[in-house]
């Protein structure tokens, strides 16, 4: 059971409610939900996230990226925030701006092969 004490719950409720809007494919009530969520506690990196998913599922990449930008500047050791906005920016031939991303991606986890390959693909084409 959620509870509804604190503003950081009551953001946890309001994910929540986007995420099952997500789930049924219902992008605009969910950016709607999440934008509710933003004015509740702004720095909860989930709305952001959720805001970029959102997003990228209605073809708005530019808002996903910017949604992403909010992620990194609250949590800017989120690698796969990170690495999310650099395939974003690849996907617009923003190809400087990927890369950028994707290497603070696999600074802050170097393990992770996908970014690597990802990278890889990009320098040698």
């Amino acid at each position: 059971m959620a509870h509804h004490t604190t503003e950081c719950n009551d953001a946890e409720s309001i994910i929540g409610e986007a995420t099952t809007l997500i789930e049924k494919k219902l992008y605009v009530e969910a950016i709607s939900t999440l934008e509710r969520g933003v004015s509740v506690d702004p720095n909860n990196p989930k709305v952001w996230e959720n805001m970029a998913i959102c997003n990228v599922e209605m073809g708005k990449l530019e808002m996903a990226i910017r949604a992403l930008d909010n992620l990194v500047r609250i949590q800017p050791t989120c690698h796969s925030g990170w690495a999310d906005k650099g395939f974003l920016h690849l996907l617009l031939n923003e190809t400087n701006e990927g890369i950028g991303a994707l290497q603070e991606s696999l600074r802050i986890n170097p393990r992770r092969i996908y970014g690597w390959e990802l990278l890889g693909m990009v320098l040698v084409t």
